[in-house]
């Protein structure tokens, strides 16, 4: 079976392409021959998915989460979809963390090699596929709020700084989102639509979330405070569905619908370019993909 590995050559500072040698033996031992193209630009990847789509059985992606998420759109729009790997190189890589790969490289190569085939769950807005999720309010400040050498200097922890920072500053925003059974009309901080569990490589919002569920999980919180967060915090121990306290709502979805009074800015997998108001579905099963411990 070949296989072609697209890879960001700045991704985990320069990482991948060090031991690239070696991740070529380890994968070649299963998919052979095994092709490496580099990105320079945004769009390479995606260009490279839809040269690559007849001509491989296996693309493998090695970058950060918006390398994935650039790849991940480009496969969701092909009729023929090859399979599809990861090879987490970034700050957070929620995506590789939601399906079971190491995050040391070697041992994620070996994972592709070794690793068995599993069909997962995507989300689809109006405007583009999500693996991880979909959010506006603080969840889109915050990552906005993030200095860049803070991010280079602490990683993931990065935006938990930045959440501290941000946390009583953000305003609040009325939003209508229409559920399959749920509802709310409101003022809100903050709506995050999760289909996998990772969110800033921890997982803050929906611990217990599966890509394999079929479901989207969605949360709506209305006040923006640490006793707020706290609740959030507490509430994801709780084995019920569906969570409903002053300042907090969740529940689970097929489909969603937000609408906002003033435009909201869209914060998708860490990608923020289109606004709200947005229609999200969940598709299931619908990426098939080299898992690890799923």
């Amino acid at each position: 079976m070949s296989a072609a590995l697209i890879l960001n050559p700045n991704a985990g500072n320069g990482k991948i392409k060090k031991e690239l040698q070696h991740i070529k033996e380890i994968i070649e031992s299963t998919y052979a021959p095994l092709s490496v193209y580099e990105t320079k630009r945004e769009g390479d990847g995606a260009r490279l998915v839809k040269e690559l789509e007849s001509k491989v059985d296996l693309i493998i992606g090695a970058g950060g989460d918006g390398t994935i998420h650039e790849l991940i759109n480009a496969m969701c729009e092909l009729k023929t979809r090859p399979l599809f790997a990861v090879l987490p190189g970034g700050t957070c890589n929620d995506f590789s963390r939601g399906i079971g790969i190491d995050q040391n490289i070697i041992k994620a190569a070996q994972q592709i090699a070794t690793g068995r085939v599993e069909k997962v769950d995507i989300g689809k807005s109006e405007h583009q596929y999500f693996s991880n999720f979909w959010g506006i309010g603080l969840i889109n400040e915050v990552s906005e709020n993030i200095e860049k050498d803070s991010k280079a200097r602490f990683g993931k922890l990065s935006y938990y700084m930045s959440t501290a920072k941000t946390i009583t500053n953000v305003e609040p925003f009325y939003v209508e989102i229409e559920g399959d059974e749920e509802e709310f009309k409101g003022e809100a901080v903050m709506v995050v639509v999760g289909n996998g569990a990772f969110t800033g490589g921890l997982r803050p919002f929906f611990p217990k979330n599966h890509l394999q569920d079929s479901c989207l999980d969605v949360l709506v919180v209305t006040e923006s405070n640490v006793q707020t967060f706290w609740k959030l915090f507490l509430s994801n121990f709780s084995d019920e569905k569906v969570i409903q306290e002053e300042s907090i709502l969740k529940f689970q979805a097929k489909h969603v619908k937000v609408t906002t009074s003033s435009a909201q800015k869209i914060d998708c997998d860490g990608e923020r370019k289109y606004y709200t108001p947005d229609t999200i579905t969940v598709l299931p099963r619908f990426l098939e993909v080299i898992v690890g411990n799923l």
